[in-house]
């Protein structure tokens, strides 16, 4: 009768539609860990249910057991993160272990970011080029990275546009790094526009504010495409509506278009609307057109 009443209460508890959570409660029942794992994520984070840390673990263990592993990581992130347990570093890293032997390169990428933080630089490589190997992008991303700018490693231009490269053709959001590479004759490329350019359409095209922000350059100021302050301002636009690297950048540029009329019809609330945001977002010189000046 207890677990009965528990289990209305879950469900009076959630925003999500009743029906949606008692289709994945009764697939986990079945044996079918995905709905088991997503049921885990809906506890930890909250979102459509309520928030239950144990309720959370209880999934999570229950499709590691059966050799889910992204179950297995998140798990691991509770026990890192002391998300309704107790702190257990070791038990973390065994979590991370299982799913690095079980294919994926996630949990390698959480053993080397462990390694890093307790400054076992050589260890924390071998995981994240671990990762890397299994077709975890971030890994490859932040290896780039570390390689480029010389975070804890030697600076080191070929494997820098080595692990960018592998990162480009695991996510396109990760080809920016390549596009910059050619752009300004880094990591020993040749500077060519035109390569540099087929790398911010892909990363654009895989959501990078960076990515689009640049490609909005190349079209207002016509580098190797027809110069088009329409095209420049649809960029921008894209940039300023994402997040990361590039959206306060966007945001500007667009405030500039709207300012001059290029591209868009010359419109000084609108212009003052983007300098602000890239203003909030710390474009410095964008501030000095917040009140319309």
């Amino acid at each position: 009768m207890k677990n009965i009443i528990f289990f209305i209460c879950i469900v009076l508890g959630m925003n999500l539609e009743g029906a949606s959570f008692l289709q994945l409660d009764r697939k986990c029942n079945h044996g079918d860990m995905p709905s088991c794992f997503q049921l885990g994520m809906l506890f930890e984070s909250g979102e459509t249910v309520r928030l239950d840390f144990a309720e959370a673990r209880r999934y999570f263990e229950r499709a590691c057991s059966a050799g889910h592993m992204k179950a297995c990581i998140s798990l691991g992130d509770m026990y890192e993160r002391e998300l309704g347990v107790e702190k257990n570093l070791a038990k973390a890293r065994t979590l991370y272990e299982k799913a690095c032997r079980g294919g994926d390169g996630e949990g390698c990428y959480c053993i080397g970011r462990l390694e890093e933080n307790d400054h076992h630089i050589h260890k924390a490589l071998e995981r994240y080029d671990q990762a890397c190997r299994k077709k975890f992008a971030i890994a490859c991303s932040d290896l780039g990275v570390m390689y480029d700018f010389g975070r804890t490693v030697k600076k080191n231009a070929a494997l820098a546009y080595k692990y960018y490269s592998a990162a480009c053709k695991l996510d396109n959001i990760n080809c920016s790094w390549l596009g910059n590479a050619y752009e300004n004759a880094k990591l020993g490329v040749e500077q060519d526009d035109a390569k540099a350019r087929y790398y911010y359409e892909k990363a654009c095209k895989g959501n990078s504010a960076e990515g689009c922000y640049k490609l909005g350059n190349f079209y207002y100021y016509g580098k190797k495409v027809r110069q088009s302050y329409r095209k420049a301002a649809l960029y921008y636009r894209k940039a300023c509506r994402m997040g990361g690297f590039g959206t306060a950048e966007g945001c500007n540029n667009l405030g500039v278009l709207y300012r001059r009329g290029r591209g868009v019809k010359k419109d000084q609330r609108r212009a003052v609307k983007y300098y602000k945001k890239a203003c909030s977002l710390g474009y410095v010189s964008a501030c000095r057109y917040m009140h319309g000046k």
